[in-house]
């Protein structure tokens, strides 16, 4: 299934953006927010529009994230404002106590199993850091 073999992989730039309470339009593969929100994390609708994460087309994924960004860039400054104080933030902050709470959780092998064994390599950090070490 198209879930099975292109799990969308949530980035450092989500991650970063989520550590930083930043409201965030997700440009990824399909489902990428479901795979958020399968985390403990919450996305932004209805305030922001997030069909596009549904759209397997990439073209046309891109289309509609773009149309959303110049929805959301053409409200009236005040809108804006209200938009992002009492309905966005609140969300950021939600978001940045669950990555707090739960950072060591969000891995490969818990998230995308399937993936993760097919990696064989493991390394101890702080083996390798000790080995450069003492040389």
């Amino acid at each position: 299934s198209y879930l099975e073999f292109s799990p969308t992989f949530i980035t450092e730039k989500t991650y970063k953006a989520i550590m930083c309470q930043r409201p965030f339009i997700l440009y990824a593969g399909a489902y990428g927010l479901r795979q958020l929100r399968k985390m403990g994390f919450k996305t932004f609708a209805p305030y922001i529009n997030e069909e596009y994460d549904e759209c397997r087309d990439d073209i046309e994924r891109m289309r509609m994230v773009a149309d959303e960004i110049e929805r959301l860039c053409n409200l009236p400054d005040d809108e804006l404002k209200d938009l992002f104080y009492n309905h966005l933030f609140p969300v950021a902050i939600y978001n940045q106590t669950v990555l707090k709470k739960y950072q060591n959780q969000f891995t490969a092998k818990k998230w995308f199993p399937e993936i993760d064994s097919y990696f064989r390599y493991t390394a101890n950090l702080d083996d390798i850091i000790q080995k450069e070490l003492y040389k």
